[in-house]
């Protein structure tokens, strides 16, 4: 059974599924180099494009991706910017096994690192300082 929602897609995603995510994903950009996310997603054949596309927005707030500010075409025609790997070495953080209703989520840590950041560049200081 597929997911109707974005939520529920969400609430499938495990803490140990999104770690995968995260170094099938860099490991792909490593071996491609430069890449649009839809190059990701056929690299790795990943059945949902998409999944891709919010992972490198992630990654990206992580400060493990950027964009070089060049764009490629998508087999739709549409631009679409291209991503490269920052240089840095590459740790994904383990996060819980489980996580129980009302817990901090993977999405709520990402949504953390995104907001303190600037133009897709991590501020290192303070990245999880003052975590309620």
């Amino acid at each position: 059974m597929h997911p109707e929602t974005s939520l529920e897609a969400y609430e499938r995603v495990s803490p140990d599924m999104l770690c995968d995510h995260y170094k099938i994903i860099l490991k792909a950009l490593g071996e491609l180099k430069i890449a649009i996310a839809e190059e990701i997603a056929a690299h790795i054949k990943a059945a949902d494009k998409n999944m891709v596309s919010r992972r490198m927005k992630e990654l990206e707030g992580l400060g493990y991706v950027f964009k070089p500010g060049t764009k490629k075409l998508t087999k739709s025609g549409r631009n679409a910017f291209q991503y490269s790997l920052t240089g840095t070495e590459v740790t994904i953080f383990t996060l819980p096994e489980r996580y129980v209703k009302g817990e901090t989520t993977a999405a709520d840590y990402a949504s953390q690192i995104i907001a303190k950041t600037k133009s897709g560049k991590a501020i290192q200081a303070d990245l999880f300082n003052n975590q309620k």
